[in-house]
């Protein structure tokens, strides 16, 4: 898990747009830049966030957020690939 430094954890939604979701009372973006869509997410939110599935393909249910990966916040953030 990659924490910023105010120990929010990156996560990022599968498709490289922007994405607007509540957990609790705080509303997190996900920003899409470099077409990685990204959003840094409170502890407590996390559990709630990764368990939001879409149902897709044929009846397919799959994970739409998942943790951000080293190379996925570096391209996000422009400071590598």
């Amino acid at each position: 898990m990659i924490k910023n430094e105010q120990g929010q954890t990156a996560l990022v939604y599968y498709q490289p747009i922007d994405r607007v979701i509540m957990a609790g009372d705080i509303r997190y973006v996900f920003v899409t830049k470099r077409a990685v869509s990204l959003a840094w997410v409170n502890e407590e939110h996390i559990g709630q966030i990764l368990s939001i599935t879409k149902t897709c393909c044929g009846g397919n249910v799959k994970a739409v957020y998942h943790y951000a990966t080293p190379s996925q916040v570096n391209v996000w953030s422009g400071t590598g690939r």
